[in-house]
């Protein structure tokens, strides 16, 4: 409902509804938002404690990682040195894989490596592990390390636990030469002064990750997720190698993608926020629903290449939130709608009355002067209602003065058969009365709007003009065409003159005589019709009857020549002619006044009738198809046969023997339409306009008195009949017959 169309009661209870509604969806989205915003800020809060319990951990772990691995590195040159007593003086040549064996045993090793030069390469020459043997450092990249510490001088190796002159420690790593499985062992590097080889003990350190697994950060993330029920994925990433994955398959130094913990819940959003985290190491969170499941991840940055990740059930946190939000967003509903329905009740007594109100200040309003509303008890109702009596009696005289004399002008005005149109020359405001506005098609404000652009139609180029001017002339007459009408004017312009007879605008009036010259040209077309038949009746006599007396004789001459006679004084085109002389002399009798012998038939039969004629003189390239409504008129047959076979034929000569007609009908209130359609080449369009006067023809061997006498039928008939529509794509023909009205 619109609001301007409302009623009070309607608008109140409307704007007090929504305002209810209003309420209720803002309180509510506040209380959403806050709800999601605690439950963001908890856990933003959860994962920020989870992250410092984890980094703490870490931190731990590593120290005490550092510590037991220095303790490894210590012993594990100890083990060398004592190697390299064990094998002093012998050369590399004279070192056998059994020595090594003795050794490896003696020390509980996992194994003893010996490196040395080989060509340009540094490679394992002896072993205590067959797999060691050839080890080329060249071929795994580490060639300048080796060399630099065969040479005894001080490395420099990334990462590497212990280094000194003559000793490297590595961190755990892969062991490069176990192809089948990954093993992953503690080396030492010691380069024994004087020797050409480097003693290489290297110890399994399976039982120490186990050991720091046990008490180290990936037991204590299981911990957090059993003692947080929200917590559904702890883990420590490495950002670097999940922008290059390969990095995980490299000897040394190694690195994996998730160094502590479960990360199962990935997505491409959580793989963009890693690789950005590598050059921009900023705290993330969002949300996102990984298989059906509503996650909070966190991702906050630890160390120099550390991620610590948190993913939080978001959908089991909010839910008790969501559901207190919503529990209290529905009671706050229903006390608003109970407000609002005890609001409805005290206000619907007023609402009657300024209901009663309305529909009588609307009476009013509407030109009911003088209609009283009843009284009320109540004070203000009261007053006013004696306010509304009042106003609507003082308006009654007033308008009753008003009326009667706006009535005795307007009723002159409108009883005036003439167009006036009054244009202001102070203001340029154009007034017309109804019949100039009639006749134009225009109010106020569009001839305004003309006026003021000086817009000129072509159509009625001669009126406007005529209007524009501020020359003052009497019958001037113009036509003027205003959509489907054509109005033949007398138009004049005066000067609009005030009561101290000074001229103050232009009336520009005019006076509709079309159809005195529609009469004019009925009688004087009447006259000439009159004239053409009577000429055409005293002429059509006059030949019949010595044309005769021509025609017995020259049958009877051709009835005794012989076939040579007969063509050589051509008795056969002469009969014809004369035969053509009397089909001219008789249209000119039916021209002079049409003798009727009407009764009652149905028209769909008369045409129906004449069919065979046509198919049975004409080419079979004519097709014509008729869909005639079954009416009864009251008409002369054959006369009306003669009018439909006249205009078939006219087409079917138009079409020069091919192509199609259509016949068709309907009903308009009493009389009936009849439209002869064909795809010919149309009536030229010099002859449109004067088609139906008599010799007026567009066929070159043609009387000019077809039309013409189809026309004094139709009209005997009390008929119509128009060239409705004529171009190259054909003519269509309109025949309009009175309905038989039943008594």
């Amino acid at each position: 409902m619109k609001e301007k169309n409302a009623t009070l009661k309607t608008l109140f209870l409307v704007r007090v509804l929504l305002a209810s509604l209003i309420l209720v969806l803002v309180s509510g989205s506040i209380l959403l938002y806050y709800t999601n915003q605690q439950i963001v800020s908890e856990v933003n809060k959860q994962s920020t404690m989870t992250a410092q319990s984890i980094k703490r951990e870490v931190e731990n772990t590593n120290l005490a990682a550092r510590s037991l691995e220095h303790q490894i590195d210590l012993k594990l040159i100890s083990f060398a040195k004592l190697a390299a007593e064990r094998l002093q003086g012998k050369r590399i040549g004279d070192i056998t894989n059994q020595d090594l064996l003795v050794l490896r045993e003696e020390l509980e090793l996992a194994g003893i490596t010996l490196f040395a030069r080989e060509g340009d390469d540094i490679v394992g020459v002896r072993s205590t592990d067959p797999h060691e043997i050839g080890f080329s450092f060249k071929e795994y990249g580490y060639y300048e390390t080796v060399d630099t510490l065969l040479k005894g001088e001080k490395v420099r190796v990334e990462g590497a636990t212990l280094v000194d002159n003559h000793v490297l420690v590595l961190p755990v790593a892969q062991s490069g030469s176990q192809q089948e499985e990954p093993v992953f062992f503690k080396y030492g590097y010691y380069h024994p002064p004087g020797s050409s080889y480097i003693i290489n003990p290297y110890i399994e350190v399976g039982e120490v990750e186990n050991l720091l697994n046990e008490v180290g950060p990936s037991s204590s993330m299981e911990q957090m997720k059993t003692n947080n029920p929200y917590l559904d994925e702890v883990a420590i990433l490495n950002p670097k190698v999940f922008v290059d994955p390969s990095l995980e398959d490299q000897l040394y130094p190694p690195l994996k993608q998730i160094v502590h913990g479960t990360y199962n819940n990935k997505s491409e959003q959580d793989l963009d926020v890693l690789k950005d985290m590598v050059t921009n190491p900023e705290k993330n969170s969002y949300i996102e629903e990984i298989n059906g499941k509503k996650l909070y991840k966190v991702f906050l940055p630890f160390g120099a290449d550390q991620v610590i990740y948190t993913a939080f059930d978001y959908g089991e946190m909010s839910e008790p939130l969501t559901r207190q939000a919503i529990l209290i967003i529905v009671t706050g509903s229903i006390s608003i709608l109970v407000m609002y329905l005890i609001t409805s009740q005290f206000f619907k007594r007023i609402y009657r009355r300024i209901d009663v109100l309305v529909r009588d200040v609307g009476r009013i309003s509407k030109g009911e002067y003088g209609v009283t509303t009843a009284s009320d008890e109540q004070y203000e109702f009261k007053k006013l209602t004696e306010a509304v009596n009042h106003m609507s009696v003082s308006l009654q005289h007033s308008f009753e003065n008003l009326s009667n004399e706006k009535l005795y002008r307007e009723q002159i005005l409108a009883s005036i058969p003439i167009g006036i149109i009054t244009v202001q020359i102070e203001n340029s405001k154009i007034v017309l009365n109804s019949k100039a506005k009639e006749v134009t098609n225009l109010d106020e404000v569009e001839i305004n709007r003309l006026y003021k652009d000086k817009v000129i139609s072509q159509v009625n180029e001669e009126f406007w003009d005529l209007f524009y001017s501020e020359d003052f002339f009497h019958t001037r007459k113009v036509s003027y065409q205003s959509s489907d009408l054509s109005y033949i004017l007398l138009v004049s312009q005066s000067p609009l003159v005030d009561d101290k007879k000074n001229v103050i605008g232009r009336i520009f009036y005019f006076v509709d005589v079309s159809e005195i010259d529609k009469l004019e040209k009925r009688v004087l077309r009447t006259e000439k019709l009159a004239l053409a038949g009577e000429l055409a009746s005293k002429a059509a006599h006059e030949i019949k009857n010595p044309l005769s007396v021509i025609q017995g004789f020259i049958q009877l001459m051709n009835s005794n020549f012989s076939e040579s006679e007969r063509s050589k004084y051509h008795t056969l085109l002469i009969l014809k002619e004369i035969q053509r002389i009397n089909s001219i002399a008789q249209d000119m009798l039916m021209l002079a006044k049409p003798n009727l012998n009407k009764k009652k038939a149905n028209l769909a039969d008369v045409i129906e009738e004449i069919m065979p004629f046509i198919h049975s003189n004409y080419s079979s390239n004519i097709f014509i198809r008729s869909e005639i409504d079954s009416i009864t008129l009251n008409i002369d047959v054959d006369q009306m046969k003669q009018v439909f076979l006249n205009l078939i034929i006219n087409s079917i000569q138009a079409m020069e023997e091919k192509g199609e007609i259509s016949i068709s009908s309907e009903v308009y209130q009493d009389r009936i339409h009849i439209f002869i359609k064909d795809n010919g080449s149309g009536v030229p369009e010099e002859i449109q306009s004067n088609l139906f006067e008599p010799f007026v023809s567009s066929k070159e061997t043609g009387t000019g008195l077809g039309l013409t006498i189809i026309e004094r039928i139709i009209t005997s008939h009390d008929g119509t009949i128009q060239l409705l529509s004529s171009n190259e794509e054909g003519t269509c023909f309109k025949i309009a017959l009175p309905l038989v009205l039943r008594g």
